[in-house]
């Protein structure tokens, strides 16, 4: 399975990306992640989400594959609850790329 993240926006304009492969992470690491998925129903979840109401939000865009492919994409105030916890976990995820 691959996950790729991005999260670009905000006042900053700050950027950050990661993407996973199963191939290289670990037991553990895999079914946190494949955990997370399932727990947001990821793949029925809608591609967009309404309209932001904020001045200048965070936007992300995460992309699934494990055979078939979906992305959602997202900002701040439209993060469905069920969601956000693998948003955390990618968010992480990309800053600890960005560190090494």
């Amino acid at each position: 399975m691959k996950i790729s993240f991005e999260r670009s926006g905000g006042i900053g304009g700050f950027h950050i990306r990661v993407v996973l492969d199963t191939k290289e992470m670990s037991r553990l690491e895999i079914r946190v992640v494949t955990n997370l998925i399932e727990k947001a129903s990821f793949f029925a979840l809608p591609s967009e989400s309404k309209a932001s109401t904020l001045a200048d939000p965070f936007n992300y865009e995460i992309t699934v594959q494990n055979g078939k492919q979906h992305i959602v994409k997202r900002y701040d105030d439209t993060i469905e609850t069920q969601l956000r916890p693998l948003v955390e976990f990618l968010t992480n995820k990309a800053r600890q790329k960005d560190k090494s």
